[in-house]
């Protein structure tokens, strides 16, 4: 983990927020139940965590960072079916949204791919009601080497 990356979990926190999502920055998406479901009665809970780094040099000067945020982990407390697809459908157009996007306090800094793989675990739908949708987002960022 680096500054970087938490400074980039924050640009995104900072940009999903102003596309009027509720967006947090945790090392884990943990909530308690009856919180979660107070806060997602109208939309998801969307988290952001800072993972991971991966750095290659790309010439004698130049290096580049792929700074993977493995979550954006989007949550909701879901009733029926239909707020399900909801789920899912938020979760798509936040990937959609970001992929791309110039992000406040990090312009260079370009999405470059997002995995989109909800978790349909029968236990949280059944026993809790949650629909975990995690997206797997990687920067591209480009630097210059020392």
């Amino acid at each position: 983990m680096t500054a970087a990356a938490i400074e980039l979990a924050d640009a995104l926190v900072a940009y999903l927020a102003s596309l009027g999502h509720s967006a947090v920055r945790a090392y884990r998406p943990a909530y308690e139940m009856e919180a979660l479901a107070i806060e997602t009665r109208e939309k998801p809970k969307v988290t952001v965590i800072p993972t991971a780094r991966t750095l290659q040099l790309v010439s004698r000067t130049r290096g580049a960072s792929d700074e993977q945020q493995t979550g954006i982990v989007v949550q909701r407390v879901c009733e029926d079916e239909a707020q399900r697809d909801a789920t899912v459908e938020a979760a798509d157009g936040i990937a959609l949204a970001i992929l791309g996007a110039k992000l406040p306090g990090f312009p260079a800094a370009r999405c470059t791919r997002i995995d989109n793989s909800p978790l349909f675990d029968p236990d949280d739908l059944d026993d809790f009601r949650v629909l975990t949708v995690p997206l797997v987002c990687t920067f591209h960022l480009a630097f210059e080497t020392p």
